[in-house]
């Protein structure tokens, strides 16, 4: 017991706080009967129990086993690649691999045919535009680059040209501008037989939505083949009447901007458009 006291004493000078177990431990040895009740706060401190050498004698400190030092990291050392195979071991995976036939380079690998998209028969750029007036509709045949409609030149001479075939020149809608192709890009098909499905909606629409005409002026080669569904050249064309509807003719002749350039071929479209005026 005492030198449990002494063992106690030294401990909580040193600042450790000691106890001794006083219950049942499985597995243990039974603790003597003075351990369930003892204090060492009970017993005085007994300098002569302590010899002065044993606490003169410096506590010995174990120095630690020196580690060794490790290798730098390298990359190699980090084997980020799968290690060869020994030569044995491939010998062996190779006879164990059945032979697969292997194909002659010098062969090469056989043309695959490619099928261009049709596109249709091919139909040069146009514009075409729309003019609605009361008894006559005129589509004119106009530059694929320029101004068009809006040169008050063209506006006016269009307007005068239906002033003297008798009818009515104020517009019934506004005059609308259709350039062909549509959209950028060679692969789409915008052919001639797209474009005269463009044209003749367009005016499938109008049909729908405005008053049906006496007749339908049709002014340079695009509108006449178009609108017409025709292939001959205008030349062939001017001065005909064509039956457009069950009640509605068509005539073609010489576009705007061929006669606003060259005012003498005037007399030969008045000639032209007789019927209409006749009409």
């Amino acid at each position: 017991m005492h030198s449990q006291q002494r063992r106690h004493q030294y401990l909580a000078a040193l600042g450790v706080t000691s106890w001794l177990p006083r219950a049942e431990l499985a597995g243990a040895k039974r603790s003597a009967d003075w351990v369930h009740t003892f204090l060492h706060q009970d017993i005085p401190w007994d300098e002569s129990d302590y010899e002065e050498s044993a606490l003169a004698e410096p506590i010995s400190h174990t120095a630690p086993a020196p580690v060794a030092k490790s290798a730098p990291v390298t990359v190699a050392s980090l084997q980020l690649t799968e290690p060869s195979p020994s030569a044995a071991r491939v010998a062996e995976a190779s006879s164990t691999k059945p032979n697969l036939p292997v194909a002659d380079p010098s062969q090469g690998l056989a043309p695959v045919a490619l099928t261009a998209r049709q596109t249709g028969t091919p139909v040069a750029p146009f514009r075409l535009c729309f003019w609605l007036f009361k008894e006559l509709w005129v589509v004119d045949s106009m530059p694929h680059q320029g101004r068009g409609q809006q040169d008050p030149a063209y506006q006016r001479l269009c307007a005068n040209l239906v002033r003297a075939l008798g009818k009515d020149a104020a517009l019934t809608v506004p005059a609308y501008t259709l350039t062909w192709p549509m959209l950028a890009g060679a692969t789409l098909d915008q052919g001639l037989e797209q474009a005269r499905i463009a044209v003749e909606h367009k005016l499938k629409k109008y049909r729908q939505a405005q008053p049906a005409p006496k007749a339908v002026v049709l002014l340079g080669e695009a509108a006449a083949q178009l609108v017409m569904q025709r292939d001959e050249p205008l030349d062939q064309l001017r001065g005909l009447a064509f039956s457009y509807a069950s009640d509605i003719n068509a005539i073609a002749s010489l576009s705007l901007t061929e006669m606003l350039r060259i005012p003498e071929c005037k007399r030969d479209v008045w000639h032209d458009l007789q019927p209409v005026y006749q009409g």
